[in-house]
C-alpha cells in the first residue's frame, strides 16, 4: 500500500511539472529565455521555437509571459539568449542549393567582435541521411543584420586566399596572411575537417579584432 501511494505521489508530481526542452536553436519548448527585439527592448519568458516540428508557422516564435502566450514576429527579433549563449536570427543557405531559410544560429564570437561566426546544429532525425551535422556561417562588418554566409559557399571557395583576403582589406596584416596562404589562415577547397575550418575562421576573426 505504501509503495502504491508513493508511486501515485511521484506520478502526480511529474505530471504537474512543466515539460521543457532544448534540442536545437530551432526546436525549443518552454525554455526560460530573453528575446532581444529590433526596437531595443527585451522580452523575457518561456520560449518556444517550432521551426523543426512543423506544428506552427515559421514566421514567429512563442513567448509565454506569465499565463499568456505571445507570438513575436521574426521581423521584430534580433536574437534570443538562454543562459549566456545567444542564438541569432539569420537568413542562411544550409545545403548550398541557393535556398535561404530564416533560422536561429548559435553565435561563437563575443559581443565585441567586429566579425561574427555562427554554428547551426541539425539533428539526426532532420538530416537527409540520418546523421548529425554542424554548419558554420560568417557575418562581416557592413552586412545586413540577417546576412550570414555558409563558409563552404561560393563566397569563400574555391580560391579561399583570393576571396577572403579581399574581405579583410581594412586590416592588411590579416589580409596578407590569408593571401599568402599562411598556416592557420588558409583553407583548401576540399577541407573536410569541421574542426580545422572552425579553427581557421576563429583565428582570422581573432586577429581581425586585434587589428589597429
Amino acid at each position: 500500500m505504501r509503495l502504491y501511494i508513493a508511486l501515485i505521489f511521484i506520478l502526480s508530481f511529474t505530471s504537474c511539472k512543466t515539460i521543457s526542452y532544448f534540442n536545437t536553436p530551432n526546436d525549443v519548448f518552454k525554455e526560460n529565455s530573453a528575446v532581444y527585439l529590433t526596437d531595443g527592448t527585451v522580452a523575457k519568458g518561456m520560449l518556444t521555437v517550432n521551426f523543426e516540428t512543423g506544428r506552427d508557422a515559421k514566421d514567429y516564435i512563442i513567448l509565454q509571459e506569465g499565463p499568456a502566450d505571445k507570438k513575436i514576429k521574426l521581423a521584430n527579433i534580433e536574437y534570443y539568449k538562454i543562459g549566456n549563449t545567444s542564438y541569432h536570427l539569420k537568413k542562411v543557405d544550409v545545403l548550398l542549393n541557393d535556398f535561404q531559410q530564416l533560422l536561429f544560429v548559435k553565435r561563437l564570437t563575443p559581443d565585441s567582435s567586429r566579425a561574427h561566426f555562427y554554428e547551426l546544429y541539425q539533428q539526426k532525425s532532420k538530416s537527409p541521411d540520418g546523421r548529425e551535422y554542424y554548419y558554420y556561417f560568417v557575418s562581416l562588418p557592413g552586412y545586413d543584420r540577417l546576412v550570414a554566409y555558409n563558409i563552404a559557399s561560393k563566397y569563400f571557395q574555391p580560391k579561399f586566399d583570393e576571396k577572403v583576403s579581399k574581405m579583410f582589406l581594412d586590416c592588411m596584416p590579416v589580409a596578407t596572411r590569408i593571401r599568402n596562404r599562411e598556416s592557420g589562415f588558409y583553407l583548401q577547397t576540399f577541407t573536410l575537417s569541421d574542426k580545422k575550418k572552425v579553427a581557421v575562421w576563429q583565428r582570422i576573426i581573432k586577429e581581425y579584432n586585434q587589428c589597429r
